[in-house]
């Protein structure tokens, strides 16, 4: 009786332990998309600043 307790108690905190670590793996992926979007949203601003940049010099030139 104890150890089947036992058992049932080490499959609960295997199964919550298996689910939190697909929490975290969901969430890194989150986090991944959301760096990559990121970093192409800064390349845009960059080439915008580069346009912009361009377009004064030969304004002033």
């Amino acid at each position: 009786m104890i150890m089947t307790e036992s058992n049932e108690i080490l499959e609960a905190a295997l199964a919550s332990a298996e689910q939190k670590l697909r929490d975290l793996e969901e969430s890194q992926a989150k986090i991944e998309e959301d760096i990559e979007r990121t970093q192409r949203e800064i390349a845009s601003l960059e080439n915008t600043i580069k346009a912009f940049t361009l377009l004064q010099t030969q304004l002033n030139g």
